[in-house]
């Protein structure tokens, strides 16, 4: 009898550990799941697949650094044969970019889902261009313009998220995929060239998110933008006029802060 007092007397002990350690500040608890009859303790428990994860909106930021595809492309005509254009392509300073969004949670069954509105900045320069022009009757003439300018642009841009959660140890990564399509604003430094100024955008991108808290995570994401801008150019006695691609390969870090977790729209 006494050994099974004693064997009594240690399982209340044990559950009354396990009740503290529940109601402990220090245990992370992940409300961001849609309330149902048996919550899960602690994250390593929590199940993506038979949840909703919800939240009503979430706020982002983020920098990043891009790798410009750039190429231009001039239209022919009054006596000109050909024109081509070498730019660099290179990490060059200062290929900034900047990042803010908000988005909003989807409700069930497409709450893996989120649409928002953003505004990038980013900054390309066009460096080290170099331009060859033949006209009828004439030998090629080889200009080497140097560093022209830098395009500055201010994208507005409304996207979709597709965004699936996965529990890793005590805290969760989240892949996700989205897709966008804007306007840009464009100018440039000086008079060397001028670039239309309204230009339309579209990205795409993948990344991931590593949350610090129940609302606070971290991203790392590597984007890819599309965007030509119509421009002129004086060279030589010439007014040059075509295209530039300013097509680039983004990598932005940042944060994320979500509001009204367990709530959609």
């Amino acid at each position: 009898m006494k050994s099974y007092g004693l064997i009594i007397i240690a399982f209340i002990l044990c559950l009354s550990i396990h009740a503290q350690i529940l109601n402990s500040e220090d245990t992370v608890r992940f409300d961001g799941f849609q309330d149902t009859d048996q919550q899960p303790t602690t994250w390593e428990t929590k199940s993506i697949a038979d949840k909703d994860w919800l939240y009503t909106f979430g706020l982002r930021a983020g920098l990043g650094y891009s790798l410009p595809f750039q190429t231009m492309e001039a239209r022919i005509g009054n006596g000109i044969e050909q024109i081509s254009f070498d730019a660099d392509q290179t990490f060059t300073f200062p290929n900034f970019a900047g990042n803010l969004e908000i988005k909003f949670g989807l409700p069930a069954p497409i709450q893996y889902f989120s649409v928002g509105f953003g505004i990038d900045y980013g900054v390309t320069p066009i460096d080290d261009l170099e331009c060859t022009i033949k006209e009828e009757g004439t030998d090629p003439v080889y200009y080497q313009l140097g560093d022209i300018t830098d395009v500055h642009t201010i994208t507005f841009l409304f996207f979709l998220e597709f965004r699936y959660p996965i529990a890793t140890g005590d805290t969760w990564i989240a892949p996700y995929f989205r897709v966008g399509a804007g306007w840009n604003l464009n100018w440039n430094t000086n008079d060397l060239i001028d670039l239309r100024r309204a230009t339309g955008h579209f990205m795409m991108a993948v990344g991931a998110e590593y949350f610090v808290d129940k609302n606070f995570s971290l991203f790392f994401e590597p984007r890819f933008h599309t965007s030509k801008v119509a421009f002129t150019m004086p060279l030589d006695g010439h007014t040059l006029t075509g295209q530039i691609n300013l097509t680039n390969f983004t990598l932005l870090v940042g944060f994320n802060y979500y509001f009204g977790l367990g709530k959609t729209l």
